[in-house]
């Protein structure tokens, strides 16, 4: 019914591994491009406060890493109505990001993307025999920015979609601590919108916080032990997350 977790976590190292391996070798030859011998010596000075960003120096291509802490609600209901009620969820985001920047003057247009294994995970005992579990595994968007220039500094609004593998069941009476009587997985796409500044600290490489709000759609996940469809609910989900971004075009 869905991915299994030895399949899931596979792809996703196969994925950070590959993005990792071509983004080490990349900054690597361009550290190498950029000493005082070079021709591509970067001629801006570093200061205390930041170096002095030339015209357009937020255009270009960039990568980078992210990590978040994140919170967010859940739900299970059956098709007769009998419902968990809203039970809370916590956990973190980890992965890596893409992006584009276009400038005009001080205006900053941008597209950006990132793929996230996550472990945001909740349970309720309301209406379940043992307990009612709902787990976020995956998290990726694709979103557009819009930002104004303040030389070093950029603070942006974003938006755009957001996509998730989400796990829910009920935890099996047999071993309520590891066993699960039912369960399921479902890939869901939802909305996702925030703000964030980003800091362009040294020629090449900038830092940002950004904080992201987003839901999706209830879809049946699996069916219970009546056996009656239930409908399981993910919404309300925030992340405050880090990043580190490379820029390429110095």
């Amino acid at each position: 019914m869905g991915w299994g977790e030895d399949d899931k976590m596979t792809r996703l190292l196969g994925r950070v591994t590959l993005v990792s391996t071509v983004l080490f070798a990349t900054v690597s030859a361009r550290a190498a491009e950029v000493s005082p011998n070079s021709p591509y010596y970067n001629p801006y000075p570093t200061q205390p406060s930041g170096y002095v960003v030339p015209a357009g120096g937020w255009n270009g291509f960039y990568v980078g890493a992210i990590g978040a802490g994140a919170w967010a609600q859940s739900s299970h209901t059956d098709v007769s109505g009998l419902s968990t009620g809203d039970f809370s969820q916590n956990g973190y985001t980890i992965g890596i990001t893409a992006g584009y920047n276009w400038q005009l003057a001080n205006i900053l247009f941008g597209f950006e993307g990132d793929v996230s294994f996550a472990d945001i995970k909740g349970s309720t005992p309301t209406n379940c025999m043992t307990s009612c579990f709902t787990t976020l595994r995956m998290f990726d968007t694709a979103r557009g920015r819009l930002g104004y220039v303040f030389g070093t500094w950029t603070p942006y609004v974003t938006g755009g979609a957001a996509f998730a593998n989400i796990r829910a069941g009920i935890q099996s009476l047999d071993d309520p601590n590891s066993g699960t009587a039912v369960d399921g997985a479902n890939n869901r796409v939802g909305a996702t919108v925030g703000a964030g500044i980003e800091w362009l600290f040294l020629p090449s490489l900038s830092v940002k916080a950004e904080y992201l709000y987003t839901t999706f759609s209830s879809e049946t996940t699996y069916i219970n032990e009546t056996p009656l469809p239930v409908s399981v609910s993910e919404r309300n989900v925030n992340l405050v997350r880090a990043g580190v971004n490379y820029h390429f075009n110095y």
